[in-house]
């Protein structure tokens, strides 16, 4: 059968893969994408002039208080009362229940899909595009916990019983950092978040949530050894009789130009860095000296990609201990119902998953496992991205048509060497526990 995408003639059994994979590729070049424009400060699709943006983060900048500039946390019950709602595209049918009824047509081979409940999309706009994917995410958890459970209506934002925007996002995160929850991350932003453009990942989700209560854990998965599959086909690293040595940037190696590891003093170091409370290492010292008394590993912050890595490679890595994660996550319990039929769709109370790599954080909110035809079993993770446009997801979505596209990404498409994911234990912790959050930790998992 001919590929609809490339025209090359591709075995049935393997066409759904083959066809993933060019869809895929279109997601990598967008995050990509994402990452040149947050580097250059050039956000994508903004629809204002520079000079308009550059206006409106002055007034953004200008509204914050004297007292919270000079490093004073911000009043509680004076964000209580000037946070405001944040706008989304409601769903009428519900963005789960949509896209249940579409995995119930796929009518593919054996499957098994595992969903959360509910989710609302907070989509990127003008303002946020290109920086603001972590903010997104916050709020699309957020959406969830506050849908589910009154002991999160009370405990969240103040008890505002809604989502709140990126701007009194970024004053309660401040806010938690003033009151020691994640100090590290506190001293990396220099305790100063609100009216800015940086970057945030699954340490910042769950130090804000935290500050509420929230039992938000981080979950990092490592690939340390790349899989014999090859690479994503890429003119850049070919060779050719004659041709040049590449450079690691070239070649797309990350490097974080302002750290040095002191383990062994890479510098600048490539990869991603392990930090704790006095080290930093690259990946290999951190796998050789993770059993060593006092070098407790923490958590690995991703850091945003440095100029010169933006664009590069992908190699082949086997993420299928992440996958099965994701899957347990969605199947041990807090199951609302279980639909036995063809393909069997279990609906889990677990909250939607943050879901971070190098330059994009995304959403996971389901899972799908596959038995291929004379051959070993796929996975897809259903993931959100704040990029899209809600009406886009909700037209296909409805038209049973194309959402595959939006929504779903094989496990052969992880092409990172680190991932990290956020999510949530039930329950709000009180006492003891909410001091004991205050400092972040991570399960770590290395293969």
């Amino acid at each position: 059968m001919d590929c609809p995408v490339c025209g090359c003639a591709v075995d049935d059994g393997d066409l759904d893969r083959h066809v993933n994979e060019h869809l895929d590729q279109e997601q990598i070049e967008r995050d990509e994408e994402f990452a040149r424009a947050q580097l250059v400060g050039n956000p994508l699709d903004t629809g204002s002039s520079s000079q308009q943006q550059q206006q409106q983060q002055e007034q953004f900048v200008a509204a914050r208080p004297s007292s919270s500039r000079d490093g004073c946390p911000w009043e509680v019950p004076a964000v209580i009362a000037s946070q405001e709602r944040d706008s989304f595209v409601p769903v009428e049918e519900g963005f789960v229940d949509l896209l249940r009824k579409c995995v119930v047509a796929e009518q593919q081979r054996p499957s098994a899909y595992a969903l959360t409940s509910f989710i609302d999309h907070y989509q990127s706009t003008s303002h946020d595009l290109g920086w603001g994917c972590g903010w997104r995410n916050i709020q699309m958890l957020s959406s969830h916990l506050l849908a589910r459970d009154e002991a999160y209506r009370k405990a969240l934002f103040g008890g505002a019983g809604f989502v709140p925007t990126i701007a009194a996002l970024q004053q309660w995160l401040e806010i938690a950092w003033s009151k020691g929850f994640d100090s590290d991350g506190a001293e990396h932003f220099n305790g100063a978040i609100y009216g800015s453009q940086k970057w945030i990942g699954t340490t910042e989700c769950a130090a804000l949530l935290r500050l509420f209560g929230v039992r938000a854990r981080i979950v990092d998965f490592k690939a340390l050894t790349r899989t014999t599959g090859g690479k994503v086909p890429s003119k850049r690293v070919a060779k050719r009789p004659g041709a040049r040595q590449q450079n690691d940037s070239e070649r797309g190696i990350v490097q974080h130009w302002n750290a040095h590891c002191d383990s062994c003093g890479m510098y600048p170091i490539r990869g991603p860095r392990f930090s704790s409370s006095k080290q930093q290492d690259c990946d290999l010292c951190f796998v050789c000296f993770k059993n060593q008394p006092g070098r407790s590993h923490e958590f690995e912050r991703i850091e945003k990609p440095s100029p010169k890595a933006c664009g590069g490679d992908f190699e082949d890595y086997n993420h299928q201990r992440l996958v099965d994660w994701v899957w347990n996550y969605y199947t041990e319990e807090d199951r609302d119902h279980v639909e036995n039929r063809q393909p069997l769709v279990i609906i889990s109370r677990r909250p939607p998953l943050y879901f971070q790599h190098q330059g994009h954080s995304r959403t996971i909110v389901g899972i799908q496992r596959r038995r291929k035809l004379g051959g070993p079993e796929e996975a897809f993770l259903l993931v959100l991205d704040p990029s899209q446009r809600t009406e886009e997801l909700v037209k296909a979505l409805r038209a049973k048509t194309g959402w595959q596209k939006l929504i779903k990404r094989g496990v052969h498409t992880l092409k990172r060497a680190a991932y990290q994911v956020c999510h949530i234990d039930p329950g709000i912790a009180q006492g003891k526990e909410l001091e004991n959050l205050k400092n972040l930790s991570s399960t770590s998992y290395l293969y």
